[in-house]
């Protein structure tokens, strides 16, 4: 497969029609070796059936690899609204393998999964590999698909390290991440609607994350792409999440890696040291 990069780079306002199910209407990766996508925005794409953003399906060209950096995927719609498409921001489907860091996805909207969706089988798995990120405000159709993210199938693992998925919705309720039974996932120093995982995975006691106060919406903070910015002092994530060294470690151990250059910032360049903060910025 070929390699390529997205590098500063602006991809929206596209749709497929709305009156025939066609997918994907921003960017389609199928058997790359590796595509590269950093610095770059995602925003206002439709399609009238599944990922109206990004679409990882390595349908054709077998095991697609992605790495996204400091990036935000936002405002990406199914559209005509539908209860079962799936995966407004990102849907990693069958031989597709994602690492997204240092990255917003913030206020897509889909059937299931309208920020993050990952679907896989026995035959050709699927995985996601989210760390320092900020999921939030997407909503879905349907009520327990995990409008956050959204394990899909028994063959699309998932995990999570050092990010905030708070403040999804279905209708309204809190719906923010959906697994599914008997499929592999891990959850490490991060936050969960309002629950806080500590590094073995387990609820740090006594410790509350309510997104309406502690998250802004998604704005102008810094950087090259816009974010979400934690409020208030006594915001546990703050407080939780993975320090420099743990978060280097972890880059250089992945598939594909990401080195040091991305794991000591933020998305916004912020310097993570001395600090242990959940998500995407650590302002």
């Amino acid at each position: 497969g070929a390699e390529a990069l997205f590098d500063n780079c602006l991809v929206a306002d596209n749709a497929t029609k709305s009156t025939v199910t066609y997918n994907c209407g921003g960017l389609w990766a199928d058997g790359t070796a590796l595509l590269r996508i950093n610095n770059c925005t995602f925003n206002n794409n439709k399609a009238s059936g599944v990922a109206p953003c990004i679409y990882i399906f390595g349908d054709t060209g077998g095991k697609t690899n992605v790495l996204i950096s400091n990036s935000t995927i936002s405002g990406n719609s199914v559209n005509p609204e539908h209860a079962t498409r799936n995966g407004g921001g990102i849907y990693v489907r069958e031989n597709g393998n994602l690492v997204i860091v240092n990255s917003t996805v913030y206020g897509n909207n889909a059937g299931k999964g309208a920020g993050i969706a990952v679907y896989g089988t026995a035959a050709k798995p699927s995985k996601a590999v989210i760390v320092s990120c900020t999921i939030a405000g997407n909503a879905t159709v349907t009520a327990g698909s995990g409008a956050g993210l959204q394990q899909a199938a028994v063959g699309g693992a998932v995990e999570v390290y050092n990010t905030l998925i708070s403040g999804n919705t279905t209708d309204g309720a809190a719906d923010d991440v959906a697994w599914f039974k008997g499929a592999s996932y891990k959850v490490a120093n991060s936050i969960i609607g309002n629950t806080v995982y500590n590094a073995e995975g387990g609820v740090v006691a006594g410790a509350a994350f309510d997104a309406a106060t502690m998250l802004s919406p998604l704005g102008e903070n810094g950087g090259t792409t816009k974010s979400c910015v934690l409020l208030g002092d006594a915001n546990p994530a703050r407080q939780y999440g993975m320090s420099q060294s743990e978060l280097r470690i972890l880059g250089e151990s992945l598939d594909p890696a990401f080195d040091e250059a991305i794991s000591s910032v933020d998305q916004t360049g912020a310097s993570r040291e001395g600090r242990t903060v959940v998500g995407a910025v650590v302002k």
